[in-house]
């Protein structure tokens, strides 16, 4: 069975990759592999949003999900 970490992995196409780069490398922040936009997220630096109870907030840093929309459009909703 697809794990959602497999499914984000595998979306990460060589096109998304360069758009990733490019997008940090322009200033930019963090690029959603659910929306393919470019946000800034919740917390400046990944250790301040591990050390929250913000869960969103957390996988920005872990996956690059951007929110729970996206999050729910791309490996579905809770079970």
């Amino acid at each position: 069975m697809n794990k959602p970490i497999d499914k984000i992995i595998k979306s990460f196409t060589p096109d998304i990759q360069r758009a990733h780069i490019s997008t940090k490398l322009q200033g930019g922040n963090n690029f959603c592999p659910s929306c393919k936009q470019s946000y800034a997220p919740t917390y400046a630096s990944k250790v301040v949003a591990m050390n929250t109870d913000n869960l969103t907030a957390r996988e920005q840093w872990i996956t690059g999900i951007c929110s729970d929309t996206c999050w729910d459009k791309f490996v579905g909703p809770a079970e």
